[in-house]
């Protein structure tokens, strides 16, 4: 979907967030780096099928094509997601923005039907392969999974005028390699505050080294969510068998919780990967 940036501008100046200009600059961008997405089949390390959304080289979505093990989570970084369910916050709905193949928000919608779950893609061929290609057009017959295709700042703003707030938001937009700046601003942060929960979850997910200069992208999302939200917890998620990088989600909250962060060793310059405000 193409960004008017004037448009988005006024919206958000409507919705009353502040600084809004902040989230223009380079609104472009929101779109993500999104050329050519290809869906290819391979296979895991027990020769089971595979099937992956591949975009400006990267995988964005994989999900199993055997029906049997559809509810199993291809990627680590999609299984680390699941640590929203271990904070002790009652989940009664979910946002994922940058949904691409939409293979997470639908296994959570198939798995806990309790659970609303709404899957915002910007990209309509995108979209449309998460439709025929990776079984959207088998969600639960309960309803309770959604597509929208939209921008991820439009959809948010329009939640807030609406009073929508969710239990769980998961940033998981790109360009490229790296995370949506445009999404990790103060004012786009304050914007996903008012529509979370009271102690509601904002997590990222982060392609990053542990050491060299790689990790300044896990260093300037870490920072930003610190600046944005009272705690911030970094969980590792290394996949050997489908990713060349190391994965990190990052979870921020206002809540107070308890929660055991894994004991990894820490990037370089002594940059501590659970920060507090």
């Amino acid at each position: 979907m193409a960004l008017n940036p004037k448009k988005i501008a006024g919206t958000l100046a409507a919705a009353g967030v502040v600084a809004a200009s902040a989230l223009v600059v380079g609104a472009t961008a929101a779109i993500r780096s999104r050329h050519n997405p290809k869906v290819r089949t391979i296979t895991d390390g027990q020769g089971s099928p595979v099937r992956v959304l591949e975009v400006d080289k990267t995988y964005q979505s994989a999900t199993y094509v055997e029906e049997e093990k559809r509810s199993d989570l291809v990627l680590e970084y999609y299984r680390t997601f699941n640590v929203m369910f271990d904070f002790g916050l009652p989940i009664e709905s979910v946002l994922m923005l940058g949904a691409g193949g939409c293979a997470y928000p639908l296994n959570v919608a198939k798995l806990h039907p309790e659970i609303t779950v709404d899957a915002v893609e910007c990209n309509e061929q995108i979209a449309q392969l998460a439709r025929s290609h990776f079984f959207v057009d088998e969600a639960p017959e309960s309803g309770n999974f959604k597509l929208h295709v939209c921008d991820g700042l439009e959809y948010l703003v329009n939640a807030k005028e609406e009073g929508t707030t969710y239990s769980v938001i998961i940033n998981d937009c790109f360009n490229g390699k790296k995370p949506d700046d445009t999404l990790l601003t103060s004012a786009a942060l304050k914007l996903s505050r008012k529509c979370l929960v009271k102690g509601g979850l904002y997590m990222v997910n982060v392609t990053s080294t542990r050491k060299g200069k790689n990790t300044r992208t896990l260093k300037k999302t870490t920072r930003a969510l610190n600046r944005a939200f009272k705690h911030v917890y970094t969980f590792p998620c290394t996949d050997a068998e489908f990713g060349k990088e190391d994965n990190f989600v990052i979870v921020a909250t206002n809540g107070n919780y308890k929660i055991e962060i894994p004991v990894v060793e820490e990037p370089e310059d002594d940059f501590s990967l659970e920060v507090e405000a």
